[in-house]
């Protein structure tokens, strides 16, 4: 029955895999004891069905991402339980819910016909009648349950249930359906009895056999996103339209996990469970290699730092589950909060937990979301959690798209691409070289060609950057300019806009992909300095002490810079210069912060959807359909995604609304408005062609 190799022994060999599967998925649960209050919203629902509805939306979440990001099928998942109250403390998840939907063949039965099923298999098609004359409904199904944990048992039992039908049963028969309360009649047919009895006796011993086998699947093995996904809709445990349990499936995930409820909430062998995450992915050919963690963070067999280091091939997701209350959750971080302990389980997780640029996919995608980033440029993937739709979104965004870093995500068609073209467009911005004093110009035409990028279909085309820059040379000439008299003068007419900010606000801009203007002064003996210093280290940080003081008489060499700020991190600032690319690092430089620099400032170039024409409204909605169409085939799941109607804000799927591109019909009230969400837009395109 259970397909997959399983292993007893402490350190489980994991076999070297062919590099076959694209992503690898690695999931660590934590059902530890200090873990039973995490989710505990409710008082009025059960806080294990919570979770384990919260884990199981998690698992196929990813799975689904995955299934549609890809044609290819061998990618996979495994997902681990640690914290169990048994002697090996931990178990394979979905080798536990393998177990539990029994041989593939059987899952989608009636509990008689699967019981029937499993006897013809053993070669045993007479035991049919007893099973259904003398099993109800909810016997046959606890009796199914404990033989898919054990089928061992089967034969044992059939040994027991006679051959054939005699008269006395018919009688038995008779009896058990007309006297009240009766399974049978003393007396009659003795050895029928001894079966069902022993029947009994197994559905009793269920713990036993399901201790067992629990200790039998301590190791997790990876499997295809492809059974996992047919595993789970199988079972039948979540709704697709809702990420809210609906009480069918909170009674249906409670029926799930009773068997295994006595051997939950045990100690916490983090260590353990990172340490075989990282044997599989040892052994593992994919491509990309993604771990997530939901835990509180409590390790009780050492240091979990430690363990992860082995996962540096590898990216990690943190989660911190919590029942407490947090003030804002859809938060990224890139630095530990000073008011935790050092024991504290949070910093345990954001210790271990990957950093990425905040200008990158998946991240950048988060403020779309209404996620805030660190203004650094930088964010370690670690979350605070206290409610199901925190996580169900990490695991929505991030994780996902950490597995696919090449495809768009799907919830955010039009965006994505339109967001990766500008990250590119700002990355492969080459740095001119000028011509006398027009560094201004070259700054403001590099912003504004960039900021004009952003507008789909302007009208008038997208100016290149030669055409911006020699018409400002033109204007202002060749001797230099102030470039916030430039922005104030020739930004209205290509319809944009500036804002002075200091360095936190330009660091937001950039967490937007919004590149800046920035101006600051040196005096001659700095700029000997400045440019000394990148002769000989062209790709370090410079440092205010690397300048010296500027204390020096004012004189011929000092003077102003314009230069773009075009991207940062926690440790410096990256700017772009217009003195060619053979100078310093390919033309870009870095320095610590905006201190460095004299009178550093910095200028915020955008939009708004005011400034835009009705035209190019039009055609951000027409470029969002044509992506919607083109990806159709890719991305399925286009029309699972959820919107909320205007007047009655009752949420539906996106498949539900009806109507067209004029004006679509809610569900619910019925009201007709003319849509403005850009997934329902989507949705009933694609529905209408």
């Amino acid at each position: 029955m259970q397909t997959e190799r399983q292993e007893s022994c402490r350190d489980a060999p994991i076999a070297k895999r062919d590099a076959l599967s694209q992503s690898m998925v690695g999931i660590l649960v934590d059902v530890s004891g200090s873990m039973e209050r995490a989710f505990d919203l409710d008082s009025s629902k059960d806080a294990t069905v919570e979770r384990v509805h919260t884990i199981l939306t998690t698992v196929l979440r990813i799975v689904k991402a995955e299934l549609n990001h890809h044609s290819n099928r061998s990618d996979e998942i495994f997902v681990t339980a640690f914290g169990l109250d048994i002697k090996v403390n931990t178990c394979d998840l979905v080798a536990v819910l393998d177990l539990i939907a029994g041989p593939e063949h059987l899952r989608r039965l009636e509990p008689h016909d699967a019981l029937v099923k499993l006897a013809k298999n053993h070669g045993a098609a007479h035991a049919e009648r007893w099973i259904r004359e003398h099993l109800n409904k909810e016997e046959a199904r606890d009796l199914f349950r404990v033989l898919c944990f054990d089928e061992d048992l089967v034969p044992e039992l059939i040994q027991k249930i006679p051959p054939g039908r005699s008269r006395s049963s018919s009688i038995l028969s008779v009896l058990r359906n007309n006297l009240p309360g009766g399974r049978y009649v003393e007396g009659f047919v003795v050895h029928q009895t001894e079966a069902y009895c022993y029947a009994q006796d197994l559905v009793k011993s269920k713990d036993k056999v399901i201790l067992r086998k629990l200790e039998s699947i301590e190791h997790s093995f990876p499997k295809s996103v492809l059974y996992v996904s047919q595993l789970l809709d199988d079972l039948n445990l979540i709704d697709d339209d809702s990420s809210c349990a609906s009480s069918s499936l909170h009674s249906r995930i409670k029926e799930l996990i009773d068997p295994i409820r006595p051997y939950i909430f045990g100690g916490t062998p983090m260590c353990k469970a990172i340490r075989r995450a990282s044997q599989v992915f040892r052994f593992s050919g994919a491509r990309s290699k993604v771990l997530l963690i939901l835990s509180d963070g409590e390790s009780a067999d050492g240091n979990p730092r430690f363990i992860a280091r082995d996962l540096k091939d590898s990216i990690i997701v943190s989660c911190y589950l919590t029942d407490a209350h947090i003030s804002d959750p859809r938060c990224l971080m890139d630095k530990a909060s000073p008011d935790w302990p050092k024991s504290d389980g949070r910093q345990t997780l954001f210790d271990i937990s990957s950093t990425v640029k905040n200008v990158d996919p998946p991240v950048s995608f988060l403020i779309d979301f209404g996620w805030k980033l660190p203004p650094s440029g930088e964010s370690r993937l670690f979350v605070q959690a206290n409610s199901l739709d925190v996580v169900d979104e990490l695991c929505k965004i991030v994780v996902a798209e950490l597995t696919n870093p090449c495809d768009a995500l799907v919830d955010l068609l039009q965006k994505v691409p339109l967001s990766l073209y500008i990250n590119q467009e700002n990355a492969s911005f080459k740095p001119e070289k000028q011509v006398g004093g027009t560094c201004y110009a070259h700054a403001v035409a590099t912003v504004f060609h960039l900021a004009m990028h952003r507008i789909v279909g302007r009208d008038g085309g997208h100016p290149e950057f030669k055409q911006i820059k020699d018409r400002l040379i033109a204007d202002y000439g060749k001797d230099g300019a102030f470039a916030e008299r430039v922005l104030e003068r020739v930004g209205p007419e290509y319809r944009l806009h500036f804002n002075k900010v200091d360095e936190i606000r330009a660091r937001q801009a950039l967490n937007h992909r919004r590149p800046l203007v920035a101006m600051f002064f040196l005096r001659k003996n700095q700029w000997d300095k400045f440019r000394e210093f990148y002769e000989k280290t062209p790709k370090e940080v410079l440092q205010r002490d690397n300048l010296g003081d500027g204390s020096t008489v004012a004189g011929v060499g000092d003077g102003g810079h314009a230069v773009v700020l075009i991207r940062c991190s926690p440790d410096y600032l990256l700017f772009m210069n217009s003195w060619g690319l053979t100078w310093a690092d390919g033309g870009f430089f870095r320095v610590k912060d905006a201190s460095v620099l004299d009178r550093m400032t910095f200028y915020d170039v955008y939009w708004t959807l005011n400034d835009l024409k009705q035209s190019e409204k039009d055609a951000y909605q027409i470029e969002a359909i044509k992506k919607a169409k083109n990806l159709t085939a890719t991305f399925p799941s286009i029309n699972s995604l959820l919107f909320e109607c205007p007047k009655c804000r009752i949420t539906s799927s996106v498949k539900e609304f009806e109507g067209d591109l004029i004006e679509a019909n809610c569900p619910k009230c019925e009201h007709k408005f003319r849509p403005t969400n850009d997934d329902l837009v989507k949705s009933l395109y694609l529905r209408n062609v």
